[in-house]
């Protein structure tokens, strides 16, 4: 039982100190994630098959939406779990966003 006890004390312990690690965010650190996440954006479209300017223009506008739509604690937080590599925890954060910004900057690869 007591096993269990400093089992279950040492996640919840855990668990507050993530919690407490995503406030500790700071906005400059978001800006840089967004950089980041615009960056691997045109990489991933130039590798599509989308010319340079043309994957520019669909990353600019779909970072510029995203943004517009995620709040900061989001972005925070989708921060936090790139910086920890936990790339499913981030898609949950940001895969609902992605998916409005994609539809929406559709103009911007025509």
């Amino acid at each position: 039982m007591t096993h269990l006890a400093l089992i279950l004390a040492a996640s919840i312990s855990a668990l507050v100190a993530a919690q407490q690690a995503v406030t500790e965010i700071t906005a400059e650190q978001v800006e840089q994630y967004k950089v980041k996440l615009e960056a691997g954006c045109v990489k991933d479209a130039l590798r599509g098959g989308l010319e340079v300017t043309r994957a520019r223009a669909f990353c600019s506008c779909s970072i510029k939406h995203v943004g517009e739509n995620m709040s900061f604690a989001e972005w925070q937080s989708a921060s936090l779990q790139s910086s920890q590599q936990a790339e499913i925890e981030e898609m949950k954060i940001l895969a609902p966003h992605i998916r409005k910004a994609a539809a929406a900057c559709q103009s911007a690869v025509k």
